[in-house]
């Protein structure tokens, strides 16, 4: 039977962490227990800087990331709502290629809780 494996990392519990490489307009669903979260990247051709749009308060949580496009990485890190009665971020970095006819991110995601007392070694 496997180990369980607790990761900390400034005060917080991380439940997933993962890469992905996403073409333009991909959607990337991650659901942990009952929530569900729903990540687009849109290109809008704004002259605003990068935003994240949230969609919807509730389950499945849909966030637009839009004109998440800089070669040398975005980072986004915001609470995202409550799991376990704790506090729910969101980080990511996403990194893009922008390529003539498509874009193409680089994405590493995490999903981490509030501080708890986790067990010690």
């Amino acid at each position: 039977m496997p180990e369980k494996v607790f990761v900390r990392m400034d005060g917080r519990e991380i439940l997933y962490s993962g890469a992905f490489v996403a073409s333009e307009n991909s959607t990337i669903s991650i659901s942990v227990r009952d929530l569900s979260i729903n990540i687009t990247f849109k290109t809008t051709q704004s002259e605003e800087p990068p935003e994240v749009i949230a969609d919807g308060n509730g389950k499945p949580l849909n966030l637009i990331l839009n004109d998440f496009n800089d070669a040398m990485g975005i980072t986004y890190d915001s609470p995202i709502g409550h799991l376990d009665k704790r506090q729910l971020f969101l980080s990511l970095y996403c990194q893009a290629v922008i390529g003539e006819r498509q874009t193409t991110r680089f994405i590493t995601v995490s999903l981490s809780l509030a501080a708890a007392k986790l067990p010690t070694t």
